[in-house]
């Protein structure tokens, strides 16, 4: 069977939830919303790699210094 690959988009701005930050940004529990959907797919088995796109704005340095 050949790979399979985990694509996560992280492109909301937030506007229905009124926040000045992107949603996917947005902290629940200590961790971010992208953080917390990256670790879900992290822990299952069947996907070999997981693909975050975003709008190139963002500073996903950091997001990857966590991960």
């Amino acid at each position: 069977m050949g790979k399979i690959y985990a694509i996560i988009l992280g492109g909301g701005e937030g506007k229905r939830l009124q926040s000045s930050i992107p949603k996917q940004f947005i902290e629940i529990q200590g961790k971010t919303v992208i953080e917390h959907t990256i670790e879900k797919f992290n822990k299952n088995r069947y996907i070999d790699s997981i693909i975050v796109v975003m709008n190139k704005i963002y500073n996903v340095v950091e997001l990857r210094k966590k991960l």
